[in-house]
């Protein structure tokens, strides 16, 4: 039979993505809530899924403490993070690496070594790219992982023709908010092998 539609459902971005090109893949993960379980034995190094969860948890981890500050306490737009903000986004980025590998879910030893040192290094990467994005956009952070459709928060809602409405739930990586007009700007992160459009630092006006 036919694929459900999941026009009466929130989803996700993701979800919709996966009906929409892969419709047995979205039957399989989505109806029927199979899933390839991964053996730690086997695992050669560690999956692009791992290491964006464990990228945004770092992230998340980092910025947490920041966006709980008043607003004038956390980094303004042409204020670049501090060495004592960068040895602390290192020292969260190492033991999130660690819990990680003890999961079994980084893989083989020597390409483990190799690709969290370019996961560290990305992670000081990130920060200049901050600097420079937030001083272009006259942005302070405001808010990590915002939920959207959960827990009572609504979800975002887009109409089709025919009065057809597709509903999303998800979270948002960072909101920051322009200082000049506190009006917000969402960064989605990208890691792993993103396609050409995207980027570390692309964001949206919401």
């Amino acid at each position: 039979g036919d694929v459900p539609s999941p026009e009466h459902r929130i989803l996700s971005a993701s979800r919709l993505e996966a009906w929409s090109t892969c419709p047995m893949r979205y039957f399989l993960g989505n109806v029927l809530g199979l899933a390839e379980i991964d053996k730690p034995e086997e695992i050669m190094e560690i999956s692009a899924l791992d290491l964006g969860s464990l990228t945004h948890e770092v992230l998340e981890e980092f910025l947490l403490p920041i966006v709980q500050r008043p607003a004038d306490e956390r980094p303004q737009p042409h204020e670049p993070w501090p060495q004592s903000e960068r040895d602390r986004l290192r020292e969260l980025a190492h033991a999130c690496c660690d819990r990680y590998e003890a999961r079994g879910l980084t893989g083989k030893s020597l390409l483990w070594r190799m690709r969290r040192s370019r996961l560290i290094a990305d992670l000081g990467r990130w920060l200049d790219t901050d600097d420079r994005l937030r001083a272009r956009l006259g942005t302070v952070p405001e808010s990590v992982e915002m939920r959207i459709g959960f827990e009572g928060n609504p979800p975002l809602r887009v109409t089709l023709s025919h009065r057809r409405e597709l509903r999303f739930r998800g979270y948002a990586d960072r909101v920051d908010l322009r200082t000049s007009e506190a009006r917000p700007i969402e960064h989605d992160y990208k890691t792993g092998k993103p396609k050409p459009q995207n980027r570390l630092d692309d964001e949206t006006v919401l």
